[in-house]
Order: C-alpha cells, then sequence, then structure tokens
C-alpha cells in the first residue's frame, strides 16, 4: 500500500509544481506554452505514468478506484493550495480550505464503504 500512495503523491506534487510554475513564470501565448510544455514533457509523463500505475495496482488494493482517484485528487488539491501560497504568495480562501478538507472526508468515507 506504501507504494500506491508514494506514487500517488510523487505524480500529483509533479503536476501541481508544473502547472504551479508555469502560472508564475510562463506568458499564455501559445508559443510560450507551447515552448514550455515540450521542456516539462519528461516530468509530466514521470508524473502521469507513476499515477497509472497507482491507479491500476491501487483499485486492485483497495476493490475502488474510486477510493484512489479521490486520494489523488485530495493530494492534488492540497498540493495546489501549498504551492500557490509558498510560490505564487496567494492566501487560500475559506472556501479552498473547506473544499480540501470535504475532499480528504469524501476519501474516508469512500474507503469505509
Amino acid at each position: 500500500m506504501a507504494p500506491i500512495l508514494l506514487m500517488l503523491l510523487i505524480g500529483s506534487l509533479l503536476i501541481a509544481l508544473v502547472v504551479t510554475f508555469q502560472t508564475k513564470y510562463i506568458d499564455p501565448t501559445l508559443l510560450e506554452v507551447a515552448k514550455y510544455n515540450l521542456y516539462t514533457f519528461p516530468f509530466m509523463f514521470v508524473a502521469n505514468t507513476m499515477l497509472f500505475i497507482a491507479f491500476t495496482k491501487g483499485q486492485a488494493i483497495f476493490g475502488s478506484l474510486a477510493v484512489v482517484v479521490g486520494m489523488q485528487i485530495a493530494i492534488y488539491m492540497l498540493a495546489i493550495a501549498l504551492f500557490g501560497y509558498f510560490i505564487l504568495a496567494q492566501q487560500p480562501s475559506w472556501n479552498t480550505l473547506i473544499g480540501i478538507s470535504l475532499l480528504v472526508s469524501a476519501v474516508f468515507f469512500l474507503n469505509r464503504g
């Protein structure tokens, strides 16, 4: 179970980091975004490969794909909020914090069912 959680964590963190850096440093023009996507392709490939393996193996372990995807979404949203705070200097709103707590509690309830 630990390797599955580690792959979910690393894959989600990589994707969140790529998106956060794109927001901070890349101008929203076609050429700049295309170049950034080419540069970050290896990171996104590794992240998506890890998530695919985690989804496949996690579904077999937990017995539900919804549980595994719920965990990944909760990790990703928490990472986006943290990177937004530390890298983009954005304060998370109460709605964001409530949403993340709802996601975490949903994973808990999905895992019990």
